[in-house]
């Protein structure tokens, strides 16, 4: 068979049969898919050849390129020793009174029930709003949003200030504020000062709130360290990682 046989089959099949997650199907009628048979290093090919460009890192979850050898390896030596890991009987005391979350205005954290109820971007949101828990969102400490004259630093502690507010009147059923460190991704690349993560890390301290850190664009070298959070020289107590961690092969 032909390679573009097999291309327009695959695509033919694809649009047939596979419901594509955030995507209306129309628009492949006028902006195809591109069925790709291999991939290696920044480059991704069709089954014609034609190569193209990963621009966005297969959706900002390939770190270390396509057909990585060293990582091919360590997941070949792991697969002839045992294929998963399991956490039975790992768990927590639990805490039923501490239901609500915080997350900062204009977040984004996800698409899924759970994520999405944290997230406060319309565009994701409302359509499922009826579905979703209640969540409270704090003032985002997006640089963009300061007073004239107000510093990056100088807004972030304002922005922590009204966080503390808050929590000192709802922390008794706050089970944690998450935020996603340094940059909010989806509602325009918004940058905030590290000084808000050292301040909301004191915060929760003291208010016995857990903070959750939603490094799943953050991490792994994109903000310059390993992790964003470590800019502020916090440890959260719970880091969300998902693409980046996967390298794309789970």
């Amino acid at each position: 068979m032909q390679t573009s046989t097999l291309n327009r089959l695959l695509l033919n099949r694809s649009l047939a049969a596979v419901w594509h997650p955030c995507t209306q199907m129309k628009h492949h009628e006028t902006l195809p898919l591109v069925p790709l048979a291999r991939g290696k290093g920044v480059w991704l090919y069709d089954f014609d050849g034609r190569r193209y460009l990963d621009a966005i890192s297969s959706w900002w979850v390939n770190l270390f390129g396509h057909g990585n050898p060293r990582i091919n390896a360590a997941l070949a030596d792991q697969l002839d020793r045992l294929e998963h890991v399991i956490l039975a009987g790992f768990t927590h005391e639990p805490k039923p009174q501490k239901s609500g979350f915080v997350s900062l205005a204009n977040s984004y954290h996800g698409e899924t029930l759970g994520a999405l109820s944290v997230t406060d971007v319309a565009l994701f949101k409302d359509t499922y709003a009826p579905l979703l828990m209640r969540s409270t969102q704090v003032p985002s400490p997006d640089w963009r949003l300061a007073e004239t004259g107000e510093s990056p630093a100088a807004y972030a502690a304002r922005c922590a200030a009204a966080l503390e507010h808050h929590l000192a009147e709802h922390h008794g059923r706050t089970a944690a504020l998450i935020v996603e460190p340094l940059v909010q991704g989806a509602t325009g690349m918004a940058m905030y000062h590290p000084e808000y993560l050292r301040l909301a890390r004191e915060i929760c301290d003291r208010y016995a709130v857990h903070l959750i850190a939603d490094e799943i664009m953050t991490g792994f070298g994109r903000t310059g360290s390993f992790f964003a959070h470590q800019q502020a020289g916090i440890t959260p107590d719970l880091l969300c990682l998902s693409k980046g961690i996967t390298g794309g092969y789970l």
